[in-house]
C-alpha cells in the first residue's frame, strides 16, 4: 500500500512526500508433516510440528532439514519519504529523506531460523568413527566411513532445537541527500551533492527468545531468574544474552 502527496508551494518549489507499507508472509510446508521424528530422538519433546530430521555425513551431501509444519515468516516495511525541489536561477536544488522501519518475525520450524540454532525436527550426525573402529578401543582405528556408518544407523551425535521458537527483530534505515544541478552555461551543467545512509543493526524485542513447551501448555523462557540456568531445550549461546 502506498500513496503520494505533491504540493507546489510556488512556479519554483514543489514538495513529493510518500508512505508505503508492504507485508510480506512466507510460508512454507513439508511434505512428511505426519512423521513424528521424536519416534528417532527419545529426548525430543513432542510437538505438534512433523517431519524428517536432518542427515549429516561427513564427506557426503546428506539429507537436509524438513520443512516441517509451516510457520508463516511476515516481515512488515513502513516507508516514509519526502523529497524537495526549489529553482533559484541557474540552480536547482534538491532535499530529500527516506526513513524506513523494518520488523521480522523469525519463527523456528523452517530455514530461516533453523540454519543458525538448529533443527527442530532433529538432526543426527555420521562421521565415519565407527566403521573407523571407534567401538574398540586400544585397537587400531582408521577414518571409517561416514555413509558406511549412516547405512548401520550408527550415528555419532544428536541435536535439536526447542519445537517452537518466535523471535521479532527490529530495524531502522535513514537516509538524506542534498544536490545541485547546476546551468553553468548553455553548453555546461554540473551535478553535485552529499547522500547519507545508515541502517540500524538488527535487535531482538525484550531481548528475549522463548519457545512453547506445548506437553505442559506453558512458554518456557531461556533465562527468568537472578540464577542463570539452561533449561533443556534453550541454546546454550544465546544465555549471555540474559545477565
Amino acid at each position: 500500500i502506498s500513496g503520494t502527496e505533491t504540493h507546489i508551494f510556488s512556479p519554483t518549489a514543489v514538495n513529493e512526500l510518500r508512505a508505503a507499507w508492504v507485508v510480506h508472509a512466507s510460508v512454507r510446508t513439508g511434505q512428511n508433516l505426519d512423521f513424528k521424528p521424536w519416534s528417532l530422538f527419545p529426548q525430543l519433546p513432542v510437538s505438534d510440528n512433523g517431519g524428517l530430521p536432518t542427515m549429516s555425513i561427513s564427506g557426503y551431501t546428506g539429507m537436509f532439514y524438513d520443512y516441517g509444519k509451516g510457520y508463516p515468516f511476515p516481515e512488515y516495511d513502513i516507508e516514509l519519504m519526502d523529497n524537495y525541489t526549489k529553482v533559484a536561477g541557474r540552480h536547482t536544488l534538491k532535499f530529500g529523506v527516506d526513513e524506513t522501519g523494518y520488523k521480522n518475525y523469525i519463527r523456528q520450524g523452517g530455514p530461516a531460523l533453523s540454519a543458525s540454532l538448529g533443527n527442530p525436527l532433529g538432526t543426527i550426525s555420521f562421521t565415519g568413527a565407527w566403521t573407523g573402529n571407534k567401538g574398540w578401543p586400544n585397537q587400531p582405528s582408521s577414518q571409517g566411513n561416514a555413509f558406511a556408518d549412516f547405512l548401520l544407523g550408527d550415528a555419532s551425535s544428536s541435536n535439536f532445537a526447542g519445537p517452537l521458537t518466535e523471535i521479532e527483530t527490529y530495524s531502522r534505515d535513514w537516509e538524506f541527500y542534498a544536490q545541485d544541478t547546476f546551468q553553468v552555461n548553455p553548453k555546461l551543467t554540473l551535478n553535485y551533492g552529499i547522500r547519507y545512509m545508515y541502517q540500524a543493526p538488527w535487535t531482538v524485542r525484550d531481548n528475549r527468545v522463548s519457545y512453547l513447551d506445548l506437553k505442559n501448555n506453558k512458554l518456557a523462557l531461556p533465562e527468568n531468574s537472578s540464577t542463570v540456568t539452561t533449561p533443556p531445550l534453550a541454546i546454550p549461546s544465546l544465555i549471555t544474552a540474559y545477565p
